[in-house]
């Protein structure tokens, strides 16, 4: 049976793709395991992650509201009830929501276990099998599990795994301080689990701006989280049965940690196995991991990949942007690939990063300096019971164009997409010294660092002349 497009996968970027495509008349299939389709989004994991870390922030801000916070033990009595409403009712609601647009849209849907025969041909059962022209491959990535270690996802647990069960453990060894290995440190952290990090390398999240790597390792410091850097995991044991169970882990120096449960997060693997796109002469690296071009364009003409096939760990937002990127440019309309997309890191506090770096722009030879404003001074961060957080704007030393925007905070994820827009539309200093923020609104912040770095900087008659008008004496 032809079709116009045939979309393999269910997570974000298969879906913006499917309706990017029906919406422009084609005829379009899309083919998944997951008969729920934009389920995986919000499977244990990751993205349930970011669920729940908002919904113990809220907790917390609240009751430092009313001057009271709960206690640990009063957090991991509520863990069941919060788990369970995250999983119901978010992916109750997430699900409808896709099936309304792909309906909408008039997307076909078809569950299967697809595989490619041709370049032009998959089979999504024994029999059926449909072409088309084009193909998009957005079947996701699943967590790493390497075979040293001795999983049973109750003791030894994947990140897919760890959130199974609806009990908090009273200790946790994290494997590897990568994004997600940070994430899972901190909220559990933030439940009263005593939590050991561990990472092989010298440093946390080494693409995150070292201001912010700063606050999270003061932040893991000071709740309890024992970090342990530039160190190896020489051996994980299970003891044990039943309650009684846990597991020995060995560290390379020999240093022996006793916890309830281990995580290892060491990545994701793409869900390329099976899909046989050697068939369909679609080239994938050793790790097999779909190679393409900023356009999502594969080795074979005709196949577009995206998102975690590309890399594992890509957020949501890329999602949706390398979906709708790649059927545009399959369709042969005008796309933009290059779009700067926030990078939000559910850590507690928040991490939430767009464009360069400061380390970034001195490796490029980009005369740039940075400038900062705390978030605690803002009177919205003081009404929400958020007292600490920080704001870093690297601007070019000339032109005072903005490069980055980097967040740390509580609410750094909804800061952060002000930060996007003004490196689209290559705002200044001076821009943002001139605009109108609402009282209360903590993207105020953006003009406190804009003000800052003028009054430090000879500011032009433009941003003195907005100072005066907004009475900002304080600078």
């Amino acid at each position: 049976m032809p079709h116009d497009v045939i979309v393999i996968g269910s997570e974000e970027d298969a879906i913006a793709a499917s309706v990017v495509a029906a919406n422009a008349g084609l005829d379009v299939l899309l083919v998944d395991g997951d008969e729920r389709a934009g389920a995986r989004n919000f499977a244990p994991g990751p993205l349930l992650l970011s669920l729940l870390h908002q919904t113990v922030l809220e907790i917390h801000a609240a009751h430092r509201v009313l001057g009271r916070e709960r206690t640990a033990s009063e957090l991991r009595a509520l863990f069941g009830r919060i788990l369970a409403r995250s999983r119901d009712d978010a992916v109750g609601f997430h699900c409808a929501s896709v099936r309304e647009r792909l309906s909408d849209a008039k997307v076909g849907v078809a569950p299967g276990r697809p595989r490619m025969l041709s370049p032009t041909e998959v089979e999504i059962a024994p029999g059926d099998v449909r072409s088309a022209p084009i193909f998009i491959v957005a079947a996701g990535a699943r967590a790493r599990r390497p075979t040293c270690f001795p999983f049973d996802d109750r003791i030894v647990c994947d990140s897919d795994s760890i959130l199974l069960g609806n009990s908090v453990p009273r200790n946790l060894v994290v494997v590897g301080a990568d994004i997600v290995g940070c994430e899972f440190s901190c909220m559990f952290a933030a439940l009263g689990t005593q939590v050991t990090l561990v990472e092989r390398r010298r440093r946390l999240l080494r693409f995150v701006d070292a201001d912010l790597r700063e606050v999270l390792h003061e932040w893991l410091q000071r709740t309890g989280v024992t970090v342990v850097m530039d160190e190896g995991v020489a051996d994980v044991r299970r003891v044990g049965s039943g309650v009684a169970a846990h597991a020995i882990v060995t560290l390379g120096s020999g240093r022996i940690e006793v916890s309830d449960r281990v995580l290892i997060a060491a990545g994701g693997v793409p869900n390329t196995r099976g899909l046989d796109l050697d068939r369909a002469r679609v080239d994938v690296d050793s790790r097999g991991f779909v190679t393409v071009d900023e356009h999502g364009r594969t080795s074979q003409p005709g196949i577009w990949a995206t998102g975690r096939v590309v890399d594992a760990l890509a957020p949501v937002g890329v999602l949706r942007h390398q979906g709708r990127t790649a059927m545009l440019d399959a369709m042969g309309a005008r796309s933009e690939a290059n779009v700067e997309i926030p990078l939000v890191i559910h850590t507690v506090p928040q991490i939430a990063t767009v464009g360069l770096s400061q380390e970034a722009c001195e490796h490029l030879d980009l005369g740039c300096f940075a400038v900062t404003a705390s978030l605690g001074r803002e009177l919205r961060a003081r009404i929400r019971g958020e007292g600490e957080g920080l704001l870093k704007l690297v601007v070019h030393a000339e032109t005072l164009q903005v490069l980055g925007v980097h967040v740390v905070g509580m609410s750094a994820h909804e800061i952060v997409n002000l930060g996007s827009a003004l490196l689209r539309r290559g705002c200044s200093l001076e821009d943002l010294a001139t605009t109108s923020f609402s009282e209360g609104s903590l993207s105020a912040a953006y003009q406190s660092a804009a003000l800052e770095a003028l009054r430090r900087r000879a500011p032009s008659s433009a941003a003195r002349a907005a100072r005066e008008d907004l009475d900002v004496g304080k600078w």
